[in-house]
């Protein structure tokens, strides 16, 4: 008999991760307890073929069923199995996606609803989602992940809630697509190239209580114009602004900007 699992707890597939590695989702077949194969885009790992108790399976690993349209483990949206462009996720979902399952990879969607009980969307769960033109995020999100949204190069605006206070490490990287951002009130950092490449995006006010601006956070957006930055920040980071070749600085006198 044959299982399909997702490596979304394997400590090994969440440094892959945080490489910024494409093999996220690996399809174990097993035949009377034998690993057959491996199928991953990853030479290395794929030659691990025999070592796959590194990985932390074992006999009792829970299954998860991959005819549903969700797939969800613990109050976590593991994976959106379904067709339909315009989605609903479950009430009483608590997080999207675990750092490493890109829960919506691969998928046609367009349009995305949150329901108030998510508070955390985990790194890389729309990742190259390129269809992804709106997703409705509730008020109760504290953490959005690194990668996130990275290269949903169709999304065209996002209300990003206001208790999220990181902007995680390249969330909306080519975006390219993206005309208007709303940033938390609450947010304290911006991480290395969290908004490079959104090219489309015009202009960003960014809230009183930010503090630093990490390196590359806005490299490349070269239809930045103006951006607002307050007194509260202290720290630039390495080429925050590299090839924002359009863009005017506003802030106050005096100030670290």
């Amino acid at each position: 008999m044959d299982f399909n699992y997702y490596l979304t707890k394997n400590n090994l597939l969440k440094e892959l991760a945080s490489k910024g590695s494409s093999s996220f989702v690996l399809k174990l077949e097993i035949e009377n307890d034998e690993v057959k194969y491996i199928i991953t885009d990853d030479l290395e790992l794929a030659q691990k073929v025999n070592e796959v108790e590194e990985f932390g399976f074992d006999n009792d690993e829970e299954e998860i069923a991959s005819n549903e349209t969700f797939e969800i483990e613990n109050g976590t949206l593991i994976k959106y199995n379904g067709e339909d462009t315009v989605v609903e996720i479950p009430d009483g979902v608590t997080e999207v996606g675990d750092g490493g399952s890109m829960t919506f990879f691969g998928t046609t969607v367009i349009d995305v609803s949150l329901p108030e009980s998510v508070t955390s969307i985990g790194g890389y769960a729309f990742f190259r989602c390129n269809t992804l033109e709106k997703v409705s995020l509730p008020n109760s999100i504290e953490y959005i992940g690194n990668h996130a949204f990275r290269e949903c190069s169709s999304l065209e605006s996002i209300e990003i809630p206001d208790d999220v206070s990181v902007i995680e490490r390249e969330c909306f990287w080519g975006c390219t697509g993206i005309k208007s951002i709303k940033l938390p009130k609450n947010l304290i950092t911006i991480k290395e190239r969290a908004f490079s490449g959104c090219i489309s995006l015009p202009s960003l006010e960014l809230p009183n209580g930010v503090t630093i601006i990490e390196d590359g956070a806005f490299w490349g957006d070269e239809s930045l114009k103006s951006i607002q930055i307050p007194a509260s920040v202290v720290e630039i980071g390495e080429d925050a602004f590299l090839d924002c070749t359009n863009i005017t600085i506003f802030a106050p006198a005096g100030s670290y900007a």
